[in-house]
């Protein structure tokens, strides 16, 4: 299915939802947020282009078509002429922004770019507290911390254009994408964002996310993050390694709502993940598989849980 065949089918399935307000779990709305983390692949910046050799860091298998094919205009117009949604991107050396405003609801889709995955790869596992307080015991892995601060105020200003009082703000993204929405979401919902000049005449509650939904992010705070910070909605394959990194022994901590997908469609929860690159199961070693991580995986099961009721 392409982009723009997915984009609508995932409009349609929005049309339909009621409970936008309410920030709970469903599998229509994680649907939907893994369409919009789709989305936030379609947009190719030019310093990404001129590194086509690099093309291959991310997980997406249109983004690598794309390239194979050279048919970046192409891309760039399905994402910009989806009638049905207002459409802004926001582009950083790090991260890549797509706000989509559709009749029921403002998305707020991160992806990471050639130069985060440099960053992953080199396996930078510094954090940084948060708030920066001597005595404050939350840490956030540093690289994912910095490349949404420097997107931050520009993303919420945005927002703020395009949100009605009553629109609800959902935030979402794949990957290191997702790690970077997970990070975006608490702080939004920690209040430490609001020093932009967009909220001198709009009060910040209304602008506050719903819920947050990843897919298949690595870990990205310590435990005190998860347990004093937001934490989104993740949902990974069983076999992707990503969520399984950085390791918990380095002092990183697990999201506290997870649901966990098998390749066979079933929903195991609560779900211990392995440690590292092989899992025991069954009394036999298994390699966890890097095509599990893609982001078009993570659509099609996302899919398929909605429309198999998976519970």
């Amino acid at each position: 299915m392409s982009f723009d065949q997915r984009f609508r089918d995932a409009l349609n399935v929005a049309s339909k939802v009621t409970d936008w307000d309410d920030p709970y779990f469903t599998w229509e709305k994680a649907y939907i947020a893994s369409v919009f983390s789709l989305a936030a692949y379609q947009h190719i910046p030019e310093f990404e282009i001129e590194n086509a050799e690099r093309a291959k860091l991310i997980p997406c298998e249109e983004y690598q078509a794309t390239f194979a094919s050279q048919s970046f205009t192409a891309a760039q117009s399905s994402l910009q002429t989806q009638d049905a949604a207002n459409i802004f991107v926001v582009v950083r050396e790090k991260v890549v922004v797509v706000l989509s405003k559709i009749k029921t609801a403002l998305f707020i889709s991160l992806r990471g770019t050639q130069s985060l995955y440099d960053l992953a790869a080199d396996l930078d596992l510094r954090r940084v507290r948060f708030p920066p307080e001597k005595d404050s015991l939350i840490q956030l892995h540093r690289g994912f911390f910095e490349a949404v601060a420097s997107c931050l105020q520009e993303v919420i200003a945005r927002a703020a254009e395009r949100l009605d009082d009553d629109t609800p703000l959902y935030i979402t993204g794949h990957s290191l994408g997702g790690a970077m929405a997970a990070i975006m979401n608490a702080q939004m919902l920690a209040g430490v964002a609001w020093r932009s000049r967009a909220f001198v005449r709009r009060p910040y509650w209304r602008l506050l996310p719903t819920a947050c939904f990843a897919f298949g992010m690595p870990r990205y705070g310590n435990r005190y993050a998860v347990s004093q910070l937001a934490y989104p909605f993740h949902v990974y394959n069983e076999r992707d390694v990503v969520p399984t990194i950085p390791p918990r022994l380095l002092g990183f901590a697990d999201s506290p709502d997870e649901y966990c997908l098998t390749a066979a469609g079933r929903l195991l929860r609560p779900h211990e993940k392995g440690g590292g690159l092989f899992r025991l199961r069954g009394g036999r070693l298994q390699a966890l598989g890097a095509k599990e991580h893609k982001m078009e995986r993570y659509v099609e099961r996302a899919e398929s849980a909605h429309k198999n009721g998976v519970s």
